[in-house]
């Protein structure tokens, strides 16, 4: 993986392999296809972007995206908008970045990475 970024160590950019994820910009693009996502749904693949390396759980990707709520993550808010996030992912890309590990949690999956 390739990171470009700013000196206190936050990237700006995310290249992983054909996925490119600008922070500061908040936009994603696949093969310079632009990612037309909600916010939330950027959080999230921003989220991924950062931790491609991770099993990300629920309760991480609820920290990181809904800090201004303390409610348990058991509500479907999650699911919802991961499903949304890997709907406009594949119809972009024609395929499915974002896999789910049985009982763990959810990952950028390693293609995206290659």
């Amino acid at each position: 993986m390739l990171r470009r970024g700013s000196t206190q160590g936050h990237p700006e950019v995310f290249l992983l392999g054909e996925l490119e994820v600008r922070v500061k910009a908040r936009t994603a693009h696949w093969r310079n296809r632009y990612l037309d996502l909600s916010p939330k749904e950027f959080d999230m693949l921003a989220f991924f972007a950062a931790n491609h390396d991770l099993v990300v759980s629920r309760q991480m990707l609820w920290d990181a995206c809904w800090p201004e709520y303390r409610i348990p993550p058991q509500m479907n808010v999650i699911d919802v908008n991961l499903s949304r996030l890997r709907a406009k992912i594949q119809a972009v890309a024609g395929l499915g970045l974002i896999e789910t590990v049985r009982g763990q949690g959810f990952r950028l999956a390693s293609g995206a990475a290659a």
